[in-house]
């Protein structure tokens, strides 16, 4: 789920905008909000099996309130709550390690799940799973880079990835902006692709993706 500001001249970057809502201390507000629009889009969505992803700011992260709001949007409402995958990133993870066991806890508890974005922005980064019991992991962009020129970029993901895998965790790589990369991802078992190439952000879900084609070659 992503939250723009309409596109005017004065408005502010997506990025940008929840970078200074969190340093006024309003990341929590406006999360808040954005859940309570995808409840209603949940409210009005008849298909079971999509899953919403949801990010969450730091200020939500490290806040009582805001889980105990979470946990009174979503009594009664267990189907919703599956459906429901809350990411926060791994720095984020990291400046509030003294937070996450009570955060993790109440996620859990919900029937929500956790994915873990900018993932590998930091060294070693397979350690610092275990403070978080994410199903989903989403790269850092860094990760991504040269895997096209560079074979042993692309040899170290896709160990990277096979390890995260072993743990039963889903990769997805984000901000893909150009197709030839695709193949390579897949070759790499990334399980999730997101990006400008596939689709641009819309309200519509009604997106037309790469078609399977099926070319027959006669014998000579």
């Amino acid at each position: 789920m992503r939250c723009a500001l309409a596109q005017r001249e004065q408005s502010l970057p997506t990025l940008l905008l929840f970078e200074t809502a969190v340093k006024n201390a309003l990341g929590e507000e406006l999360d808040r909000r954005i859940i309570e629009q995808v409840m209603r889009q949940l409210s009005k969505d008849a298909i079971s099996n999509r899953r919403l992803v949801v990010n969450l700011s730091h200020n939500s992260l490290v806040s009582v309130h805001f889980l105990r709001w979470l946990e009174q949007q979503l009594s009664g409402r267990r189907s919703f709550a599956s459906q429901l995958i809350f990411q926060i990133s791994e720095t984020d993870a990291l400046i509030a390690q003294h937070h996450l066991s009570t955060f993790c806890e109440v996620i859990e508890k919900l029937g929500c799940k956790l994915s873990l974005s900018n993932f590998g922005c930091t060294p070693k980064p397979l350690r610092y799973l275990s403070l978080v019991p994410a199903a989903y992991v989403k790269l850092d962009t860094g990760l991504l880079r040269k895997v096209d020129v560079n074979q042993t970029n692309l040899e170290f993901l896709s160990s990277l990835i096979e390890e995260l895998h072993e743990k039963g965790i889903s990769v997805i790589a984000p901000m893909l902006g150009q197709l030839p990369i695709l193949p390579l991802l897949w070759q790499a078992n990334v399980d999730f692709m997101q990006g400008n190439c596939l689709h641009p952000p819309s309200t519509s879900m009604r997106f037309e993706f790469i078609k399977t084609r099926t070319a027959n070659f006669g014998s000579s």
